[in-house]
């Protein structure tokens, strides 16, 4: 299996929603953690699984958290890994626009 490289926006999206979910309830921090493990696991096993959202980059939806795991598989660009672009919200205003990792 390819490695997933996180970029430090979207790593650093994941630990301040982890801080965010433990302070408001004890392990749920930790909870998010595990869930959005699962899914970079799953994105990693069937990456072509999500839908393409925009170009290349694909969408998988955290099951029990209201985020979006955003990423790309790096095949296309002569890579082999995953770039996970962000953990977006899915409370939040959609209409961003992302660049493409370097």
């Amino acid at each position: 299996m390819k490695p997933v490289v996180f970029l430090p926006d979207a790593e650093e999206e994941m630990l301040q929603a982890a801080v965010y979910y433990e302070s408001q309830s004890s392990g749920l921090g930790i909870d998010y953690f595990s869930e959005v493990e699962r899914d970079v696991q799953a994105i990693k096993e069937s990456p072509m699984t999500w839908p393409i959202v925009e170009g290349e980059l694909r969408r998988h939806l955290v099951r029990r958290f209201p985020f979006g795991i955003l990423y790309i598989d790096g095949l296309s660009q002569k890579r082999n890994n995953f770039s996970i672009i962000t953990l977006w919200t899915r409370m939040k205003k959609r209409g961003i626009l992302l660049s493409k990792p370097r």
